[in-house]
């Protein structure tokens, strides 16, 4: 079955490790939308956050944000599908979290909120030194978010201190609804139990009336996991973790190689072969 959508993580997989987009990257991007192609960015990022040059692409119609909490449609701008972890909840999170060597950060209706006082040099070191001008921040996250009352998409923990992680897992087990995921060594995600990418795509899928075996996605993190499950053409980049690979169908370059680009012109080249015989 020819592909109709293509939904593509971002970090480590669209772009470089240094959050660059390379040109052979948005040629095959190109390429794909003038086939008629859907072009879905599917990230852990929040809509806020996703850089233009991204959003700008041809063939975007919508984002999938926030491991999948979040579907945005392009056209108006607003989500059209949510899935958050309740104020309660990610309060109670967040009081747990300030026993620990953490910086969690609040992704909140697109935008991203953080603690006051927080560590810059760490955020730039992960986030890349662009994301740090659109978040927003307050004295006390648990406080806020339970005086405004308003659902969360996901909280991101980065770890200050990596020794850390078994104890903050623990420390959160009890804790009902929620998923713990991963888009690095040195970070927990946590959304709503049912938001994950696979999720989202699968929902849009549907609302978009295309079949799970016209689709194809290529990522590289534990949070790309769902989405290459439910993908027709799963594809994990040269630099994903082991788990996504032993579930690809295939193994591309790695994002510092275009590693997307390479795997849809591949594909649209076994297309023109076909064509043409």
């Amino acid at each position: 079955m020819n592909i109709q959508l293509l939904a593509l993580d971002l970090d480590g997989t669209v772009l470089t490790v240094t959050k660059d987009l390379s040109m052979r990257n948005i040629d095959a991007i190109r390429r794909a939308a003038s086939r008629g192609i859907r072009i879905i960015p599917t990230s852990g990022r929040t809509f806020g956050n996703i850089p233009e040059e991204i959003l700008s692409l041809p063939g975007v119609t919508h984002t999938i944000t926030s491991n999948g909490a979040a579907v945005v449609e392009m056209k108006s701008g607003q989500s059209i599908y949510r899935q958050d972890i309740s104020a309660e909840t990610t309060a109670a999170i967040l009081e747990i979290l300030k026993e620990f060597p953490v910086q969690p950060s609040a992704y909140i209706e697109g935008q991203m909120y953080d603690y006051e006082q927080i560590d810059l040099e760490n955020l730039k070191a992960v986030h890349g030194i662009g994301s740090l001008d659109k978040r927003i921040r307050v004295p006390d996250l648990a406080e806020f978010i339970r005086e405004r009352g308003v659902g969360v998409e996901k909280l991101f923990v980065l770890y200050l201190d990596r020794s850390c992680a078994v104890a903050v897992r623990e420390a959160l087990a009890d804790i009902p609804g929620i998923l713990f995921t991963s888009s690095g060594e040195c970070n927990m995600e946590i959304n709503a139990a049912g938001a994950t990418k696979g999720n989202a795509l699968a929902w849009l899928c549907s609302r978009l009336n295309i079949p799970r075996e016209a689709v194809m996605a290529i990522g590289d993190g534990h949070n790309d996991l769902t989405m290459l499950s439910f993908a027709g053409y799963p594809i994990a980049m040269e630099n994903a973790v082991e788990e996504l690979k032993a579930q690809a169908v295939d193994v591309t370059l790695s994002c510092e190689e275009s590693g997307v680009a390479h795997a849809i012109e591949r594909y649209l080249d076994r297309m023109d072969i076909r064509c043409e015989n």
